[in-house]
């Protein structure tokens, strides 16, 4: 999770309190980011010092900067989020939202013995939802499934996500690394190692 520090939420607020519409996203975007700073990343479920964790950040961050315009974006017909918002001043004041990478497969494919397994799917979507800023700078999490704007991006990250692969490695690398849960998942659900007579080192 990358979340801004309540003090980057009150500079926030007060900062697209002033503004009417998106303007010009590469200035919007310089501006947002100024009132913001520095934001905190934490990673639970896997060693923070781990490869998986390292590339679970940084596709993160990248898609991040894809959406907000940072960037740009590696492949064609895949606009900022800035560029698809269309929004007024409400929208402006309480806009906060929130897009992660998820698992995204078909049900896996086995033989009769259940020890041959196929990885099927594309095996990665964009999530979104939307925060709401409230008057004293904190934020409510998940107050809708996103506005029509952060859902369409979402799905147009979901459709390019291949493409996008082929051409950041991170976007591969996180692919892989969700493979590799899925994996490693089926092995001990199933019992495989068990079944196999190995035993893996710690």
């Amino acid at each position: 999770s990358i979340d801004p520090t309540p003090e980057g939420l009150q500079r926030l607020r007060s900062t697209v309190s002033r503004m009417k519409t998106i303007g010009q996203p590469q200035a919007t975007m310089r501006r947002i980011e100024e009132a913001m700073g520095p934001q905190v990343i934490t990673v639970t479920g896997v060693p923070v010092d781990s490869y998986f964790a390292r590339v679970m950040v940084a596709a993160d961050i990248r898609m991040k900067r894809l959406a907000m315009n940072f960037e740009e974006s590696p492949v064609a017909g895949m606009p900022s989020f800035l560029e698809i918002m269309k929004a007024g001043a409400s929208g402006m004041q309480n806009m906060l939202p929130r897009w992660w990478l998820a698992p995204d497969y078909d049900p896996l494919l086995t033989d009769a013995d259940r020890l041959s397994w196929e990885i099927r799917g594309s095996g990665v979507q964009c999530m979104t939802e939307t925060d709401f800023l409230t008057e004293n700078g904190t934020t409510q999490r998940g107050v809708d499934r996103g506005s029509k704007a952060a859902q369409r991006w979402a799905q147009t990250m979901t459709a390019k996500y291949e493409e996008l692969a082929s051409r950041d490695s991170v976007f591969a690398q996180l692919r892989n690394i969700m493979d590799l849960a899925v994996v490693a998942a089926l092995i001990e659900k199933e019992g495989l190692l068990q079944r196999a007579g190995l035993e893996l080192p710690r």
